[in-house]
C-alpha cells in the first residue's frame, strides 16, 4: 500500500504542476477613438469594449474576431501558448497577437502587434495595442487585454 501511496502522491503532483500552467482567464477587446478636428485640442473618447472570450486552452491556439462597427475594423485577437524561441530555458510563453482589416481597402491594409510574456503561476495578465488613423483627423486604438481569473 506504501508504494500505491507513493505513486498516488506523484500522479497528483505532476497534475498539479499541470494545472499551473492550465490558467483560466478572459481577454477583452477594447476600442478608444483619437478626434484632433480641433486644432491644438486632441479629444479621446472612454475605452468601449468591443467583445470578450474566455481564455481556456484547448490547444495551443485561440483566435477570435470582432467587428467595430464605427471604423469598419475587423479586429482578429490570437493567443499562443507555446514553449520560448527568446529565451535560453525555453518556458512556457503566451503570444497575443492582434491584426486590424480594413474592409473596402487595398487587400493588403492590415496591421498587427504581438506581445509576448512567461506563462507560468506567477502570470497575471498582458495585453498588446494597435493603432489605426482614418483621415487627416481621426484614429483609433484598439487593444487585446487578457488576465487570469481572480478567484
Amino acid at each position: 500500500m506504501s508504494k500505491f501511496t507513493t505513486l498516488f502522491s506523484i500522479v497528483l503532483l505532476l497534475a498539479a504542476g499541470g494545472f499551473a500552467q492550465a490558467q483560466d482567464g478572459v481577454c477583452r477587446v477594447t476600442a478608444y477613438s483619437v478626434d484632433s478636428t480641433i486644432p491644438d485640442y486632441i479629444r479621446y473618447s472612454d475605452p468601449a469594449l468591443v467583445g470578450e472570450f474566455r481564455l481556456k486552452f484547448k490547444g495551443s491556439m485561440i483566435v477570435e474576431s470582432f467587428q467595430h462597427k464605427e471604423s469598419g475594423v475587423t479586429i482578429t485577437a490570437s493567443v499562443t501558448r507555446m514553449n520560448s524561441t527568446l529565451f535560453h530555458n525555453k518556458p512556457m510563453v503566451i503570444r497575443i497577437t492582434i491584426q486590424l482589416i480594413r474592409h473596402g481597402e487595398d487587400a493588403y491594409s492590415f496591421y498587427i502587434g504581438a506581445a509576448e510574456s512567461v506563462y507560468d503561476k506567477h502570470w497575471a495578465g498582458s495585453s498588446v495595442s494597435n493603432h489605426l488613423r482614418v483621415g487627416d483627423h481621426k484614429g483609433y486604438t484598439f487593444t487585446v487585454a487578457c488576465e487570469k481569473r481572480k478567484d
